[in-house]
């Protein structure tokens, strides 16, 4: 027989936080996050992260990859990296990987590793919210999975 608290918890959503993006190239490349505020966002970010991992929730973080050359995102520059804020969080993060498309599933094998752990709710934060955190939600949708974003740790360019 189970008590109340732990019949809730397996009927509760199992959460992942998604941390889409978050690099440099928002903060010091071409492509610089205006609203809301790129420094008040990275530190929701952060706190989202730690209060995920306070939790147990798993973490995953994704970084944008182009091709090298290419004028954003190209793995040989500066602007690739992951801002420092989650960079000193990354090495506690569940699973990380880069991702060439707006959606973090197009070829990641994301969608297999959130159902071998019966993830059915993704958290998403992170940049640029009308482009990859809008695209990665539309593409969980039909995938099966709930998805929440939390706003104040999202930005867009402009």
């Amino acid at each position: 027989m189970t008590n109340k608290k732990e019949e809730y918890n397996m009927s509760a959503p199992r959460r992942a936080l998604i941390v889409i993006d978050v690099q440099q190239e928002y903060f010091d490349g071409l492509l610089q996050i205006q609203y809301p505020d790129r420094e008040q966002t990275v530190v929701a970010i952060a706190s989202a992260m730690d209060e995920a991992a306070k939790a147990g929730i798993p973490v995953v973080v994704v970084q944008h990859q182009a091709p090298a050359g290419f004028p954003v995102f190209a793995p040989e520059s500066s602007t690739f990296a992951l801002h420092p804020q989650v960079l000193a969080r990354v090495e506690a993060a569940n699973h990380k990987f880069a991702k060439s498309y707006a959606s973090i599933f197009a070829g990641t094998g994301l969608e297999e590793w959130l159902r071998e752990r019966g993830i059915d709710t993704m958290t998403l934060i992170g940049y640029m919210t009308n482009n990859c955190v809008i695209g990665s939600a539309a593409a969980a949708e039909p995938l099966g999975f709930s998805v929440e974003v939390l706003w104040d740790a999202t930005g867009a360019i402009g």
